[in-house]
């Protein structure tokens, strides 16, 4: 059972260019791992199942060698893990990294699923998964994000290198702008939200 290459081809291009339009999305929210890692994560984890599903039919006809796909799906997942591990970083407290994680891991799945042909899958895997990135944040920011409580009450309990007052902005970031008054603040706040 061995893939032609128009077929191998056809997946690899299809997980590339769904890992890209993923990356895409990173890349405009800042992440470092942008375009150019989704796209790569995408078409090696296809790369990896094809090869090593169809690559080896040779040796499946020998009566002592028994080939298991599922080996190759698993430490693909375990070696993405990893991988999307290294992408968290906590820094003062706040988790950093963790949609970029879980949209790495998801690029190791859609990867997979082209690898082995399963376009349906891929397709409805990554509709879904820009759906949960683009609209879903949009959602998020708007009714979920709120500015924490120290920066309501005067800054009381900000760390000391920060004399001034945040306020909510977009892209998930702090923007500090001088102390104001009460009703200054108050209009900031209900202007960015």
């Amino acid at each position: 059972m061995a893939i032609d290459p128009p077929t191998l081809l056809a997946r690899l291009l299809l997980a590339l260019a769904i890992g890209a339009a993923f990356g895409i999305d990173r890349s405009l929210q800042g992440e470092a791992a942008g375009m150019r890692t989704y796209a790569l994560v995408a078409f090696g984890s296809a790369l990896l199942t094809a090869v090593l599903s169809y690559g080896f039919s040779g040796f499946a006809r020998q009566s002592s060698v028994q080939l298991d796909p599922g080996r190759v799906v698993s430490q693909i997942v375990v070696g993405i893990g990893f991988l999307g591990g290294g992408a968290i970083v906590v820094q003062g407290g706040i988790r950093r990294g963790v949609t970029t994680a879980a949209g790495i891991w998801l690029m190791a799945g859609i990867g997979i699923a082209a690898g082995l042909g399963m376009y349906a899958a891929t397709f409805i895997a990554g509709a879904l998964g820009l759906f949960v990135l683009v609209p879903l944040r949009f959602i998020e920011e708007r009714y979920f994000r709120h500015a924490p409580a120290w920066c309501s009450s005067g800054c009381s309990r900000a760390p000391a290198c920060l004399t001034m007052c945040c306020a909510w902005r977009k892209r998930r970031a702090w923007m500090c702008v001088p102390r104001a008054s009460a009703t200054t603040r108050a209009s900031m706040l209900s202007s960015w939200s």
